[in-house]
């Protein structure tokens, strides 16, 4: 017989009816989500079943081989259509492109094309044995390498199938669990089925493969599933006209807040949020949770999820462009009144809320700009009108960080803030205009607005402490000079609106009035303190006062317009080559020395060359130190300014001041006054540097440097009048150079005054810190000894009379030797304790010396 129904054919002919019958219901729901891609399934179910089926009833085995080939074409097909079903049900349709789509197909193409012409290379199978059983007869392949090839590559697409499920199984188990649960047991359960028939886990099965008849098990649950559980559909009923035709937008969800439709104007909407240019593609959104589709509208979400009745309007900004809907919230019931979904529509009020807005912002415009008009008529202080002026500009253009900004050169300082992190470190910061939103601004001269910094200023914006990406920048006039600059900015893209800059031109408008007043108001203040401070420099430089004093209250007027300790003065010493600082209390932490010589330093060049120095950062401090081959002393300053003190071309000394802490610490106008100052000041500090000349000539003995007589007895008086205690312990040495008139008469004046100078000197090098020494007559001298007693006097003057004894006094080929007598005495040998009768028993003492030869020690003896 050529065919016959054998049971197996039965079988497989009812299973391709059943999946004939599967495909007309699902054809129906093919624009659902997965619909299309389960037709397939059902299509490669429906020719590998009944070509099987044919293969099962032929009598002849050269129709079993052709019915067995065109039954590939189904089971080829199948896995990579259950991939692909699997992939859109999931919405993971992302995974896909045209190339790998070709893939999938790529290896069933070669496979069939292998199939067909196996008899050429028996690749699918290379033999086959006939079988006749209860069920029928049919082929029992010997399979080839092809075959375990495609094999591998089936089983592949299943299994990454299988994980499709589980991994959406379990991340949406709430949404998906009922249609998942079908797809994960008869999954697996299909692919069991053919394991156990493909590696002959049961030798009865071999040529009955029972595989069709598990896929069309799923199959009819898979079908049954999308029928029992509607989860996609809504009565289609008047659905053009009652959804699509609505003007206003509307949104369908089920119980668990999930999309289940929406009309046109909400499509667009939503492929405007997600930046999905499909928009015929509803089958991208149906199914996803509302807080999926809408996570860049929260507001929204927040609404529809809490509900809150007290609120009903919305906000959205889509491509700079702001809209506001009014959310209504209503619930979708069933005939027995329970909630089966929301109806959620939104209506666009936009133009009204714009109206209303606007009314208000004017209103508001209005009453601030009156405000600040008040606050900056009423006052100079340029502190509280300017921060009121920022926060007034806040309460009409909200903002996350302002600030305003004054000219100063080729950069902008910071002056007033709101927002920042950090506004200790922005006050004060100077920011340069090369490449900056401020440079269009200024060179343009009208108010300019940036959405995207990070775009159009990159190195700008990598520089940036507070991150914005949108910013408005007004520059400030007085008449026609910019004085600074109104700064607003947001963190958002494409935040402000030309509005906005009208609004802030306004308020910059009065913000650069204050500005002018408060600069005048600082200009006239600065010069009345710039004449006070030139009186008192003037008064200071016609006091009588030490070298200490006057470089104290001259630091103490520099600080009234400079805050920084750092300001020193210094005196020059050119014939050293040398120059000293008078007082360095203010700068104990720099670990300063007291002298440098000329080649140190930026002092030292000031002194060396009589030119004054400004610095402004630490990098101008470092390049002039490299030019001009010098080191630094003490900590490199970060500012640094000054000036030379020169009377009659001569450089007596200078002025500096530095900043360690902060660059820019000093402006122009510090350093013009500072220049002032410091010319002033020569006159002074030259006035010092005479009287205390004068003053040292008066006390000071011309030739040999020590005290004279009249400064010597007041110094002794005062010693021995400080305590009863300490003039019992007070001596006095009496010396007297031996035969000094002859010495002079015989090698002349010059000889004379060097024997006394180097004789003074040889003393000086005995006596201690505490001692005195005077010149009391032409080659006699005092030395008082505080807190000494009779015996270390007497000591001290004999290791005098030795050292001056072993003296020898070289002047040109001549040498000269001298020797001194010497008398003692002490305070407690005299009852009333007077200088003038410790000098009168030192004296004798000093007689006695020289009675006795010269050249020895006598200790006065009463």
């Amino acid at each position: 017989m050529f065919f016959s129904f054998t049971p197996y054919a039965l079988l497989l002919f009812l299973i391709a009816h059943i999946s004939l019958f599967l495909l007309i219901i699902t054809f129906r729901k093919r624009e659902e989500v997965g619909g299309l891609a389960l037709v397939g399934v059902l299509l490669s179910l429906i020719v590998w079943s009944w070509f099987a089926g044919l293969s099962a009833g032929f009598s002849s085995i050269s129709y079993k081989i052709i019915a067995t080939k065109l039954s590939y074409f189904g089971i080829v097909s199948l896995p990579v259509n259950l991939l692909l079903f699997a992939t859109y049900y999931t919405s993971n349709h992302n995974l896909l492109n045209p190339f790998r789509i070709f893939f999938l197909w790529f290896i069933p193409f070669i496979g069939l094309f292998l199939i067909l012409t196996n008899e050429q290379h028996n690749l699918i199978w290379t033999g086959f044995t006939y079988r006749t059983s209860v069920f029928g007869s049919t082929l029992m392949y010997e399979r080839g390498l092809g075959f375990w090839g495609l094999i591998i590559y089936f089983y592949s697409c299943i299994v990454f199938t299988l994980f499709l499920i589980i991994w959406t199984a379990f991340k949406f188990r709430y949404i998906y669990r009922k249609n998942m649960t079908v797809l994960m047991v008869m999954v697996p359960f299909s692919l069991l089925i053919n394991i156990m028939y493909v590696f002959e886990f049961f030798p009865g099965w071999r040529g009955y493969d029972p595989t069709p008849f598990s896929l069309a098990m799923f199959s009819s649950l898979l079908v049954w599933s999308f029928k029992k559980h509607k989860f996609f559909d809504l009565s289609p009923i008047g659905r053009e006209v009652v959804l699509d035709q609505m003007r206003a937008l509307l949104l369908v969800l089920d119980t668990k807040y999930r999309i289940v439709d929406f009309n046109h104007p909400m499509q667009s909407i939503i492929c405007r949020i997600t930046g999905n240019t499909l928009l015929n593609n509803r089958k991208l959104f149906i199914g996803h949770s509302v807080q999926s589709i809408f996570s860049d509208w929260p507001e929204f979400v927040d609404h529809i999820l809490n509900n809150d009745p007290d609120q009903n309007e919305v906000e959205l900004s889509l491509n700079d462009q702001r809209y506001v809907f009014e959310v209504q919230k209503k619930p979708l019931e069933n005939r027995d009144h329970k909630t089966q979904g929301w109806l959620v529509f939104l209506f666009d009020i936009t133009d009204r809320v714009q109206i209303m807005e606007a009314e208000v912002r004017n209103r508001q415009i209005a009453e601030s700009l009156h405000e600040i008009a008040l606050v900056v008529n009423s006052t100079l202080d340029p502190q509280n009108t300017l921060n009121l002026a920022l926060e007034q500009i806040g309460k009409i253009i909200k903002y996350n960080i302002a600030n305003i900004s004054l000219l100063s050169g080729d950069e902008r300082v910071i002056e007033f803030q709101r927002g920042y992190q950090n506004p200790e470190a922005i006050i004060g910061l100077r920011i340069p205009f090369d490449n900056s939103p401020h440079q269009q601004s200024l060179i343009h001269r009208h108010p300019v607005m940036f959405s995207d910094l990070e775009n159009e200023f990159p190195d700008y914006y990598r520089n940036l402490t507070d991150k914005v990406s949108s910013m408005l920048c007004i520059p400030m006039y007085a008449k026609e000079d910019v004085l600074g600059f109104l700064t607003l900015a947001s963190g958002k893209r494409h935040y402000f609106s030309n509005e906005d800059l009208s609004i802030a031109d306004a308020y910059a408008s009065q913000v650069a009035v204050a500005l002018q007043n408060s600069r005048l108001y600082s200009q006239v203040n600065r010069q009345l303190k710039e004449q006070s401070i030139m009186n008192e420099i003037i008064r200071i430089g016609a006091s009588h006062m030490g070298k200490l004093e006057f470089s104290r209250a001259i630091t103490d007027q520099i600080h009234r317009f400079i805050k920084t300790p750092g300001v020193l003065v210094v005196q020059n010493d050119p014939e050293e080559n040398i120059y000293y600082f008078i007082d360095l209390y203010h700068v104990q932490e720099d670990h300063i020395e007291e002298q440098y010589p000329h080649d140190s330093g930026l002092t030292g060049y000031i002194v060396q060359y009589g030119k004054p120095i400004f610095l402004h950062s630490a990098q101008e401090v470092e390049n002039f130190l490299l030019r001009n081959q010098r080191q630094n002393i003490g900590p490199s300053p970060k500012t640094f300014m000054g000036a030379p003190m020169i009377i009659k071309d001569r450089v007596i000394g200078a002025i500096v001041a530095h900043d360690l802490q902060n660059e820019h610490a000093y402006d122009e106008e510090d350093y013009k006054l500072f220049l002032m100052i410091t010319s002033q000041a020569a006159i002074g500090f030259e006035n010092v540097r005479l009287i205390h000349q004068l003053e040292f000539l008066a006390r000071t003995d011309a030739l040999t440097g020590i005290y004279n007589r009249g400064y010597f007895h007041n110094v002794s008086k005062k010693i021995l009048n400080s305590g009863e205690e300490d003039k019992k312990q007070a001596s006095m040495i009496m010396m007297d150079v031996d035969f000094f008139k002859g010495l002079n008469d015989t090698h002349g004046h010059q000889v004379g005054d060097q024997v006394l100078q180097q004789t003074v000197e040889v003393v000086k090098s005995i006596l201690r810190e505490k001692d005195v020494i005077g010149r009391v007559g032409g080659e006699e001298f005092s030395i008082l000894l505080p807190y000494t007693t009779l015996q270390e006097a007497q000591k001290i003057a004999e290791r005098i009379r030795q050292a001056i004894e072993n003296l020898k006094i070289q002047n040109n080929d001549l040498i000269v030797k001298t020797t001194v007598s010497l008398g003692v005495a002490s305070s407690e040998q005299i009852e009333m304790g007077s200088l003038d009768e410790l000098i009168q028993i030192s004296d004798q003492a000093l007689y006695l010396a020289k009675a006795d030869g010269r050249n020895c020690v006598r200790v006065y003896d009463h």
